[in-house]
């Protein structure tokens, strides 16, 4: 997603100025209802804040003390837009705030609990963490990988590949543990195309006892090396399971093409329905270019200048607000084998 990398401080900083934003709309609807503007502080939070980061080391005891004052600071002014709201209903008059404002105020007041209970208890983790108040449905997730992306922020996608053509399965803005979902893609696989595939490509992950169970019951091969001791291959035994394995690399490049080439790895869209949105049309460009491919031939210059056209158009789709209508279309397997990839 496109969103700051979030810290408590920033998050805290970003939340006191949108309360203070409320406080203003209220103050200026009905001016005659307080005789002097409830005060804010807002200059002192926001030198406070600034002081602190300009600081080029900060260690943990600058950003405790940092949190703590705007956590101080929001704390104020949920206070003073509790008691405007209610004095407001009190003598009847309107409330001008709109939609988004009231929402404003909703994620204010959740995040403002969340960091007070991890400040007060010193934790490092809450359920349904929120990360960004323009986008309150975002949440952080562990990818257990080295380095600095260690966590990522953005939805979480189980994808399968079969024929070369990409299905995505979830999307999750949550965490949740993919091979759960195996069985569910193995029978979608077996309503698109009237059967169940032969071969089945996945990660470790997938390979529980009961995914396991399931496909052998449907005599569908998994790859992987099977449970138990590890058996003695021969040299031909292990050509042919490295051979396997590498089949499910085309996944991995489809995940590579998307990131690359049509911005998978940054959507623009805030809203959750038109994240998912954006996602599925991004692997709907790729499909359709992968089938304009398939189906042209050398002698037929109308189908290669669609696919030029197809993939000039394509590479500014990630800059521009043009939106693809894709017809369906139909196409007959050739072999009978699924890759399976979470990212």
């Amino acid at each position: 997603l496109h969103i700051a990398y979030p810290t408590d401080a920033g998050l805290l900083n970003h939340a006191r100025e949108h309360s203070e934003q409320l406080i203003d709309v209220l103050y200026e609807a009905a001016p005659e209802q307080w005789p002097v503007k409830p005060r804010t502080y807002r200059r002192n939070g926001r030198k406070d804040y600034l002081m602190f980061s300009k600081k080029r080391k900060k260690n943990k005891k600058l950003i405790r003390q940092a949190v703590g004052k705007q956590l101080r600071y929001l704390r104020r002014n949920i206070g003073t837009l509790h008691r405007m709201l209610d004095q407001l209903e009190d003598q009847a008059l309107p409330i001008v705030w709109q939609h988004q404002d009231w929402r404003n105020f909703w994620i204010i007041q959740e995040l403002y609990r969340q960091q007070e209970i991890l400040y007060r208890d010193g934790r490092k983790r809450i359920d349904d963490r929120i990360i960004s108040i323009e986008q309150p449905h975002a949440r952080p997730i562990k990818r257990g990988k080295a380095g600095k992306k260690d966590t990522e922020f953005g939805p979480k996608m189980n994808v399968s590949l079969s024929e070369g053509i990409a299905r995505v399965d979830q999307i999750d803005f949550n965490n949740f543990n993919e091979s759960t979902y195996l069985q569910d893609q193995i029978e979608a696989y077996k309503v698109l195309y009237g059967y169940y595939p032969r071969v089945v490509l996945a990660d470790k992950i997938y390979r529980t006892r009961a995914n396991r169970k399931y496909l052998k019951d449907r005599n569908i091969e998994m790859s992987g090396p099977p449970l138990g001791r590890k058996q003695s291959l021969s040299k031909a035994q292990k050509e042919k399971q490295r051979k396997r394995n590498n089949k499910r690399n085309a996944i991995e490049g489809k995940f590579g093409q998307a990131k690359l080439k049509y911005g998978l790895d940054e959507l623009f869209t805030r809203r959750p329905d038109t994240t998912k949105a954006e996602i599925n049309l991004i692997f709907m460009a790729i499909n359709l270019l992968k089938m304009a491919k398939a189906i042209s031939l050398p002698f037929f210059s109308p189908y290669r200048r669609l696919n030029e056209g197809l993939d000039r158009a394509l590479k500014r789709w990630k800059y521009t607000n043009n939106i693809f209508y894709g017809l369906p279309i139909e196409v007959a397997p050739f072999s009978h084998r699924l890759s399976i990839k979470a990212v």
